[in-house]
C-alpha cells in the first residue's frame, strides 16, 4: 500500500492512460476474450 500526493496520483493516472493508448489492441483482445468467457 502507498499514500500519494495529488501530483503523483495524477501522474500515475496519466501514465495508465498512455499505457492503454499504446496497448489498445492488446486491451481490446483481452476485453473481448473476457466477454466471450462470461457469455459461454
Amino acid at each position: 500500500m502507498f499514500v500519494c500526493g495529488k501530483q503523483s496520483c495524477i501522474l500515475t493516472f496519466l501514465e495508465w492512460i498512455n499505457y492503454f493508448k499504446m496497448h489498445k489492441d492488446i486491451m481490446y483482445l483481452y476485453l473481448s476474450f473476457l466477454k466471450n468467457k462470461v457469455v459461454n
